[in-house]
């Protein structure tokens, strides 16, 4: 037989809800060759079975059969533990200890079908599921541990793309090293295979035709670099429980951060660009990202979860009233006497604003001689404020790249209405070149 031909006696299909369906049957089906260039993307799971006599196997693929068997309004159909469904397959230059393989998501492994008809150019599959079948034979494989290590011998590679491909370059496993560098590769113990290392940017890195591989690599094409930063939300917050994304070449890596530091090790593949992405989340919209160069970057500052996030900005709360007020701050000066200095003065006797205190370091600059507010003034809403704040801190002292971050509260003089408020403050600014 040279086409899919699906056989079935009455009563053997169910509804979703368990009853008979005796209505028209919509069978649809596509047979993918092991050579397809679509195979290694579309066959579940990596190609171990467990045989018959329950024990693990390598798989080597020949096709897989895709089935979809569905009612007349599209929705999936169950197969009767009762009724008969026979399944006739091709096998045309296919080897005769072909066997059937169905895949087990839960335990990521394929099991066998043994209770097939065989003849010259077809399989006869008694279908128990409606889910895709593999065609593949089976071979002894054993375990061999391996290490992987940069350029240097010394950092190891860790989440490296490992693959071990057939003599028909078929994917036969596929893993990625653990946080040492390693990972147990199921090797074919008496027929040639090829192990396959890619870098982060999915670049063929190693490649081997071999019947036994070694157990240590040093990747001479692959060296590493660490980055670290901060993440910080909309409002300029610490931000906990994110996730950053990096993009290199055509591959995307996610890292789940449960504190607002981040330290990653990242290899330098593609001349050493990569794509630095903060999320609230894995499947958040795309915040701000940033592109790096790993050759010359470690310290890499600061990154946020949106793409505008309120950074250069004084705000101010009167604490009776709840009002709330914030301002840009257009300029900074840090002097070399430790002196530093926000303000903006944009609109002279408008909106304008002078702020500083002594010190180039995070600290208590509470103290009337450590801290200034010159002046804030917003005449439009009637504020003209100034004097000395019971409490000033800057919790984080920074640079052109890494946020400066403070607060300050007191009763402070508004001369535009001759009495004393009660104000809350908080800043934060990136030093202006």
């Amino acid at each position: 037989a040279s086409s899919i031909d699906l056989e079935y006696s009455k009563d053997s299909f169910l509804k979703e809800n368990g009853d008979i369906y005796s209505g028209d049957v919509q069978f649809s089906s596509s047979l993918l060759a092991y050579d397809d260039p679509l195979f290694g993307k579309k066959v579940l799971g990596n190609l171990q079975g467990v045989d018959l006599e329950n024990k693990l196997t390598g798989l080597i693929p020949h096709a897989f059969l895709y089935l979809n068997i569905e009612d007349e309004d599209g929705e999936a159909l169950r197969l009767s533990s009762t009724g008969i469904v026979n399944l006739s397959v091709p096998t045309d230059n296919m080897p005769t200890d072909v066997s059937v393989w169905y895949y087990a998501a839960d335990d990521g492994l394929y099991t066998v079908n043994n209770d097939i008809l065989k003849d010259e150019n077809s399989i006869t599959i008694p279908l128990k599921h409606n889910t895709s079948i593999l065609l593949a034979s089976d071979m002894r494989t054993q375990n061999n541990n391996i290490s992987l290590k940069a350029a240097d011998g010394i950092e190891v590679l860790e989440n490296t793309e490992i693959s071990i491909l057939s003599a028909s370059n078929a994917p036969l496993y596929t893993t990625r090293s653990n946080s040492l560098g390693q990972a147990t590769l199921p090797f074919p113990m008496h027929e040639e295979a090829t192990l396959r290392i890619k870098d982060a940017c999915g670049n063929v890195v190693y490649r081997e035709t071999t019947t036994n591989i070694e157990t240590d690599f040093i990747l001479d094409q692959v060296e590493v670099k660490y980055l670290e930063g901060d993440i910080y939300d909309c409002d300029v917050k610490l931000a906990n429980n994110t996730v950053v994304r990096v993009a290199q070449g055509n591959q995307t890596g996610y890292h789940y951060l449960p504190n607002s530091a981040f330290a990653l090790k990242l290899q330098t593949c593609d001349q050493g660009v990569a794509s630095i992405t903060a999320l609230e989340d894995a499947n958040a919209d795309l915040s701000n990202f940033a592109a790096i160069d790993l050759n010359t970057s470690e310290s890499f500052g600061d990154l946020f979860t949106c793409e505008d996030p309120k950074v250069n900005q004084l705000k101010i709360t009167l604490v009776e009233s709840g009002e709330e007020y914030s301002y840009p701050i257009t300029s900074t000066i840090g002097s070399t006497d430790s002196n530093t200095e926000f303000l903006n003065i944009a609109s002279p006797n408008i909106e304008e604003f002078k702020i500083s205190f002594k010190g180039n370091q995070t600290g208590d600059y509470s103290a009337a001689d450590l801290h200034s507010i010159e002046r804030i003034w917003d005449l439009a809403n009637g504020l003209e404020i100034g004097g000395d704040a019971t409490l000033f801190e800057v919790i984080r002292f920074g640079d052109n790249s890494r946020v400066t971050i403070g607060s300050f509260e007191g009763n402070l003089e508004n001369s535009f209405s001759n009495e004393m408020i009660n104000i809350k403050g908080e800043f934060n600014f990136y030093f202006q070149e």
